[in-house]
């Protein structure tokens, strides 16, 4: 549900444990837009609040590229809030290479994702990926085949 951030009902009240926090600017799912001009103050990237939801908020982020090594993110098993390594548009997860920054994008959107070393990639949802992700509005940019 919205909550008061900063006296304009543009939070979203998120339980976490026995507290109940308000996250600026994810009123109603709106959030941040991590796929164009995020609006994030620097040092911070838009980021899923969760894999399993559509809600986004600007949280810390290291910037770390598409392809590169990672450590903390939702997508890596971190607690969201804890910050994520990966710069806008990915998140950190674990894959068989590695925890890698993999770039994150809408069902059906498959212009999301990037080219990258000519190489085009495609939006597969999380539910192909993992069955208990079902229903997730989010997937993963992987190599087109």
């Amino acid at each position: 549900q919205a909550c008061d951030a900063h006296g304009t009902g543009d939070g979203l009240c998120v339980s976490i444990g026995q507290a109940a926090v308000c996250i600026k600017g994810a009123a109603d799912g709106a959030g941040c837009e991590p796929f164009g001009a995020s609006g994030c103050a620097d040092g911070q990237s838009c980021q899923p609040l969760t894999l399993t939801a559509a809600n986004t908020y600007c949280g810390r982020s290291s910037g770390i590229p598409t392809g590169s090594p990672c450590q903390n993110g939702i997508g890596a098993g971190n607690q969201p809030f804890s910050g994520d390594d990966c710069g806008q548009g990915n998140v950190c997860l674990a894959l068989q290479q590695g925890t890698l920054c993999v770039p994150y994008c809408r069902v059906g959107q498959n212009s999301d994702c990037p080219t990258l070393d000519g190489t085009n990639f495609t939006c597969t949802p999380l539910s192909q990926i993992d069955p208990q992700l079902a229903g997730s509005p989010w997937g993963l940019c992987q190599p087109q085949q």
